[in-house]
C-alpha cells in the first residue's frame, strides 16, 4: 500500500507480510490503512484493524484522511527529535564531538582534579575554508592516539577548527606541540596552524584554556618538529616562560 501511496479500505489482514506468522490464529478480518507522508515521501503507514469483516466504510476513510496532515506533522517532529538525540554532542556530518561536548568534557576533567601532572589543550586550524581533508584528519587522530594514553579527547568545533585534549601528560607542552606540528605536516597541507595551553599553569577554566590555545595559533612550520615522540622534560622552563606571558581569557570563537 505504501508503495502506491493509496489508502486501503477493508483490506485482508492475512495478506500482510509477517502478520499471520507473528500472530498465529489471528482473528482480524478487515483493515483500514492510509499512507502518512510529507513533501519528501512516505513517513509511515497508519492501519486500523477490526475483527469484523468489511467493518470500515467511506466515513471512516474520510476521517482518517482528514487526520493525515496532523499525523504527518507529529510523526515528522518525532523523527527529527530522535535524529537530534542520536547526534547530540556530535559535529554535523562528522563522527567527532562538537564544541558543547568538548566544554562538558573539559569541565568534568577540571572539576575532578585530573590535572595533577598536566593537561594540555591544542587548538588546530585550517585556513582557507576548504574543509578538513582525510590525510589531515588521519594525522591529527594518530597524534591523539599516540600521546593520549593518559586520557584524550578530540573535538571538531568548526568546519576548519579542532581542539585536542591530552590528560596526565608528562611531556613538555612546547616539545609536544612540535611533535603535533610534525605529524600534521606529513599530511601535506600547508594551511595548518597550531597553538596550545596547559592546565593548571595557563588557566583552570575550560573556556580560558581553549581561548589561550587559540590565541597562540601560529603556522605549523613555525613549531618545527618531525612528528617523532618527544622527550620527557622538566616543566620548569615552560612555567617560567608562561608566568611572564599575558593571560588571555574570554570566549573562544573559532572560524573568525
Amino acid at each position: 500500500m505504501a508503495e502506491y501511496k493509496a489508502p486501503l479500505l477493508n483490506g485482508n489482514p492475512e495478506t500482510e507480510p509477517g502478520l499471520s506468522a507473528a500472530a498465529p490464529g489471528c482473528s482480524l478480518l478487515s483493515a483500514l490503512a492510509i499512507p502518512v507522508e510529507n513533501e519528501t515521501g512516505i513517513l509511515g503507514v497508519l492501519t486500523l484493524y477490526s475483527k469484523q469483516k468489511d467493518a470500515f466504510d467511506a466515513r471512516h476513510l474520510r476521517l482518517f484522511m482528514g487526520l493525515r496532515p496532523k499525523l504527518a506533522d507529529a510523526l515528522e517532529s518525532a523523527l527529527e527529535a530522535a535524529a537530534e538525540r542520536a547526534t547530540a554532542g556530535r559535529y554535523p556530518l562528522c563522527d567527532l564531538p562538537n564544541a558543547g561536548a568538548l566544554l562538558e568534557h573539559l569541565d568534568e576533567v577540571l572539576a575532578h582534579g585530573r590535572v595533577s601532572k598536566s593537561l594540555v589543550v591544542f587548538a588546530v586550524r585550517l585556513s582557507g575554508g576548504a574543509g578538513a581533508p582525510e590525510p589531515f584528519l588521519a594525522c591529527l587522530e594518530a597524534f591523539v592516539r599516540e600521546f593520549g594514553a593518559g586520557g584524550s579527547f578530540l573535538a571538531r568545533v568548526g568546519d576548519d577548527d579542532f581542539v585536542a585534549v591530552l590528560e596526565q601528560c608528562g611531556y613538555d607542552p612546547l616539545v609536544l606541540e612540535a611533535a603535533l606540528s610534525g605529524k600534521l605536516k606529513r599530511s601535506g597541507d600547508p594551511r595548518i596552524s597550531v597553538g596550545c595551553a596547559q592546565a593548571p599553569f595557563d588557566a583552570t577554566e575550560a573556556e580560558d584554556l581553549i581561548a589561550i590555545a587559540a590565541h597562540r595559533l601560529h603556522p605549523c612550520d613555525a613549531a618545527g618538529g618531525d612528528g617523532s615522540a618527544p622527550k620527557l622534560l622538566d616543566l620548569s622552563r615552560v612555567i617560567a616562560g608562561r608566568l611572564s606571558e599575558q593571560q588571555v581569557g574570554g570566549e573562544m570563537r573559532f572560524g573568525q
